[in-house]
C-alpha cells in the first residue's frame, strides 16, 4: 500500500513535470513526438551530430531542448517527448495549445517491435520513479513477454490506441510530418534529410551520410560502452547484459524472433484489426523479413520471458 507521503511526492513530481512540458511546448521551434522505444534516441543522436558538423558543437553532447541553441543561436530548440506526455490521462482533451508556427515531427514504429522493446526496457532499464510516473505496477515486471505484449493496459493494445489517436490528431496541426522508423532504417540519409529540411536546418548529402555513419548500431553500442556521451540516458545499466543497453537491437520486424506461430497470430491480429491503416503497418510483409536458411525452425520457440532472445542484429539501433 502506497503511503500518503509517497502519493503526495508522486503528485508533486507529476505537476512539476507537466509544467516543464508545457513550457517547452510553448518555446520549442520543433517538437519530435514518439512512443518509448521507437527510434527517438537514434534520431536524436544523428541530429545532434549534424549540428556538430555544421556549427562545431561537441560531438559528445546530445540535444536537451535548448542546450545546443545556447551554444549557437542558429540551432533550433528541439523538444523530444513521448506521446503520452501530451495527453490527458482519460484522453478528455486534445494536444495542449501550441504556437501555430511550431513544427511537429511524429516518429512512428511498428507497434509490435515497440511492445517487445518496451518489455526489455521495463525489465532492464526502468526505475521505480519512471514506472510510477507511467502507472506501471511492479507486478508487470514478472509477466512473461507474451503476456506483457498482449496486456491491454500496458502492451500492444495500448500502444495501438495511442498511435491511432495521434495519427488522427496530426491532421489538426498546421505544420506536422510523419516519419516511420522503418523508412528511416531503409533510407536513413534521405529520411534524416527530410526531417532536417522540415525543422529549418537543411544539410548537405555529405553531412547526412556522415551523421548516419556516426550513428550506426555498432558505433553507438561502442560509444555507449565507452560512456562517450555526457548523458546518463546513453549508458548501459549492466555492461555484461546486451539487453541493459539503451541501444539494444536494430532489427525491423524483430518481434517475430520471440514468439511461436500461435502467439504471432494473436499479436498480428491485434495490429490487423485495431491499428489505423493510414500508418502502413497492416498487411505489410516487408516488415517481417524472411530468415536465412536454417533459422526459421530455431526461432519458432514459445516465449516464456526475457530468456528467449535472438542474436540477430540490424545495422541501426532501436531507440
Amino acid at each position: 500500500m502506497m503511503s500518503a507521503l509517497r502519493r503526495l511526492d508522486l503528485w508533486y513530481r507529476a505537476r512539476r513535470r507537466q509544467r516543464k512540458i508545457m513550457w517547452r511546448l510553448r518555446h520549442a521551434d520543433a517538437v519530435v513526438v514518439t512512443h518509448t522505444k521507437s527510434g527517438r534516441t537514434w534520431l536524436l543522436v544523428m541530429i545532434s551530430y549534424l549540428f556538430h558538423l555544421k556549427y562545431g558543437t561537441p560531438a559528445s553532447e546530445i540535444i536537451k531542448f535548448d542546450n545546443l541553441h545556447r551554444r549557437d543561436a542558429r540551432i533550433p530548440k528541439l523538444y523530444f517527448t513521448r506521446w503520452a506526455n501530451l495527453l490527458a490521462p482519460d484522453d478528455a482533451r486534445g494536444p495542449p495549445p501550441v504556437d501555430p508556427a511550431t513544427r511537429f515531427v511524429f516518429l512512428f514504429r511498428d507497434p509490435r517491435d515497440v511492445a517487445v522493446s518496451y518489455y526489455f526496457h521495463l525489465q532492464n532499464r526502468s526505475t521505480p520513479v519512471e514506472r510510477a510516473h507511467k502507472a506501471i505496477a511492479d507486478a508487470v515486471l514478472t509477466k512473461p513477454m507474451f503476456d506483457f505484449v498482449v496486456d491491454d493496459a500496458v502492451g500492444l493494445p495500448q500502444i495501438v490506441r495511442l498511435m491511432n489517436r495521434w495519427v488522427e490528431r496530426m491532421t489538426g496541426l498546421e505544420r506536422a510530418i510523419l516519419v516511420r522508423y522503418e523508412d528511416l532504417h531503409a533510407t536513413p540519409a534521405a529520411e534524416l534529410g527530410r526531417v532536417m529540411a522540415f525543422i529549418g536546418a537543411p544539410c548537405s548529402p555529405e553531412e547526412l551520410e556522415e551523421a548516419v555513419e556516426f550513428a550506426t548500431f555498432e558505433n553507438l553500442k561502442d560509444k555507449e560502452t565507452a560512456r562517450f556521451f555526457g548523458s546518463e540516458r546513453l549508458r548501459p545499466t549492466d555492461s555484461a547484459d546486451p539487453d541493459a543497453f539503451k541501444v539494444r537491437r536494430g532489427k525491423v520486424g524483430g518481434y517475430r524472433d520471440y514468439f511461436d506461430d500461435a502467439q504471432l497470430s494473436v499479436i498480428d491480429t491485434i495490429v490487423e484489426t485495431q491499428l489505423s491503416p493510414r500508418l502502413g503497418y497492416r498487411g505489410a510483409p516487408h516488415l517481417a523479413r524472411p530468415d536465412p536458411p536454417g533459422r526459421q525452425a530455431a526461432r519458432r520457440k514459445p516465449s516464456t520471458g526475457a530468456g528467449a532472445i535472438s542474436s540477430a542484429r540490424g545495422p541501426f539501433p532501436d531507440r
